[in-house]
């Protein structure tokens, strides 16, 4: 796996007026094999202060995401079929539904960047939708720059 830096970019959107945005950035572990991207990445939940490791499959119509730290989730996204499944919070399990809405993959010169847009419905009944851009470079400047 090459190492570098990542920058995440993630805002969701509850209702029409009320998102969440955060940034950040992390060293990050990466390799393509085939049509699959795969990140590593640590990051710190702010309310308890635990290093969580992030998990990343990327396709062209496929996206993984696995948390490990703060409790163990996994989060299946495909671009024409519903995912179900069970999402462990510190709150409690929940039923989930998720659906990849679109994602595009761009290659400059010194960052790759994927674009994701994705829905997840919890219980039946919330609906969150997610827009997440992800940035990675061999070098911390080349990130910063976007």
């Amino acid at each position: 796996m090459e190492k570098g830096y990542i920058k995440v970019d993630s805002t969701q959107y509850y209702t029409d007026k009320e998102k969440d945005s955060t940034v950040f950035t992390s060293e990050v572990q990466y390799q393509s094999k085939g049509s699959l991207f795969y990140l590593k990445y640590l990051d710190i939940a702010n309310d308890v202060g635990k290093d969580i490791e992030n998990k990343i499959i990327i396709s062209s119509d496929f996206l993984k995401i696995e948390r490990t730290g703060m409790g163990n989730n996994k989060l299946i996204f495909n671009k024409d079929r519903l995912w179900d499944g069970f999402y462990p919070t510190p709150y409690g399990v929940f039923q989930i539904q998720t659906k990849l809405i679109s994602l595009n993959k761009v290659e400059g010169d010194n960052v790759i960047s994927f674009q994701i847009e994705y829905e997840i419905l919890f219980e039946m009944k919330d609906k969150i939708r997610t827009v997440l851009k992800i940035d990675i470079a061999n070098e911390l400047c080349y990130i910063l720059e976007q």
